[in-house]
């Protein structure tokens, strides 16, 4: 029994995705493990929440990545790629409450998100980004949410480097 439900917590997609979040920890943002690792939970996340629509915390997670992404890379393409998802995805746990044990987080990650959408609507691919996290959310939730958005965000972290 004890057997089944490890093998059932390490196969567990959002288990997945903290275990790669807590990896990050331990790289440094120059190496290229790191985006990698970025990417995984990204990916993690995304899994997550197809099979648990309603996972709060795998939406807190997803959205802190976004930020994170967006933080770490702040200049060109991956900033206001990473940050218009990374608020689409918050905002989300505002329109459409779920339970999530990581409430704190997911508060703490809102603000930052304000703030960096604060200093200004950044710009991706020509686009300019509505500064609303409504119309952020209507914009961009779906397509964080869609695994191409790791494939994109891989070919704009490579440019990057």
């Amino acid at each position: 029994m004890f057997k089944a439900l490890r093998e059932s917590m390490e196969t567990n997609p959002y288990n997945q995705a903290i275990e790669q979040f807590q990896k990050l920890r331990q790289l440094d943002s120059t190496d290229p493990a790191y985006s990698g690792t970025l990417l995984k939970v990204i990916n993690r996340c995304q899994l997550a929440i197809h099979k648990e629509p309603k996972h709060g915390d795998a939406h807190i997670l997803l959205a802190n990545t976004y930020l994170l992404a967006a933080l770490t890379f702040p200049y060109g393409d991956v900033r206001s790629y990473a940050l218009a998802r990374s608020a689409a995805v918050i905002q989300h746990c505002m329109v459409d409450p779920m339970p999530m044990r990581e409430q704190e987080i997911g508060s703490r990650v809102l603000n930052k998100v304000e703030n960096e959408l604060e200093k200004g609507s950044p710009s991706w691919a020509g686009e300019t980004l509505p500064a609303d996290l409504e119309e952020l959310h209507d914009a961009y939730y779906g397509k964080a949410l869609d695994h191409s958005s790791v494939e994109e965000l891989s070919k704009l972290l490579k440019i990057e480097r």
